[in-house]
């Protein structure tokens, strides 16, 4: 529209210094009456900034569709560069990124609680890997649900059935009733088709201001050693590191 009215006031002024120019076109113009070419030469004018309008308006409407597709196009490979295309969590690259460059810096009141479904893979013979993706999604549902990236928390995807949550809390015992909190609401979901199903997870909290690793990549490692721990130890359990 800015340019509608740009080329609007120029044929205006066109018209105005054509129709003012009267006696300087008669001196240089003898042959054709005055009038006559006034009112061709505002015509030409007339037509041509028409055509430079249509044109003009095609190229600013085919540059704000294709930019229109670029910046739409920018943001899907953004999305897909930090989610898990399954479950819509972040993915193993972008948290590990954001532990070490966000989270290790102000570390104090930050947890890692790292969990995985118990049995999965038997999930996955027993049911088929349909179904095995519906676990996987609504355990990461509820996930989404409960993590609050206004504080800066943040959950993800860490493998094929395990899961980091980056969670923020001032005490040792509010970070593992959190991690409990979830552990209760994965062994409440229920599938309709699968009354018998029951699905639970195991998992373990280290706080992120541990002061015997200097090294965020030590400890994830042992968060994940933690993991490993429980899973020989039975289902459907949270193991602290702290307090």
């Amino acid at each position: 529209w800015l340019a509608f009215w740009i080329v609007m006031l120029w044929i205006g002024a066109v018209m105005i210094v054509s129709l003012m120019d009267v006696d300087l076109i008669r001196k240089f113009m003898n042959v054709v009456p005055t009038s006559i070419y006034a009112v061709d030469v505002v015509l030409s004018y007339v037509i041509v900034s028409l055509a430079i309008f249509c044109i003009g308006t095609f190229v600013v409407n085919a540059f704000t569709k294709e930019r229109a597709k670029t910046e739409s196009l920018v943001k899907k490979l953004d999305y897909l560069s930090k989610r898990d295309s399954m479950s819509g969590l972040y993915n193993r690259r972008y948290v590990i990124q954001y532990f070490e460059n966000i989270v290790w810096h102000n570390r104090e009141r930050f947890y890692l609680f790292m969990f995985s479904v118990d049995g999965f893979r038997e999930i996955n013979e027993a049911y088929g890997h349909v179904l095995g993706d519906r676990v996987i999604c609504d355990i990461s549902t509820l996930l989404l649900s409960e993590v609050d990236e206004d504080v800066g928390e943040c959950g993800a995807r860490y493998g094929e059935d395990t899961f980091l949550y980056v969670l923020a809390s001032d005490s040792d015992v509010e970070a593992f009733m959190k991690a409990d909190r979830i552990r209760e609401k994965v062994a409440a979901l229920g599938w309709e088709e699968f009354p018998l199903l029951s699905v639970t997870i195991s998992g373990g909290v280290a706080a992120c201001r541990d002061d015997n690793e200097f090294d965020h990549d030590r400890l994830l490692k042992k968060v994940d050693d933690l993991l490993d721990g429980i899973r020989s130890r039975g289902k459907n359990q949270i193991r602290s590191m702290v307090g």
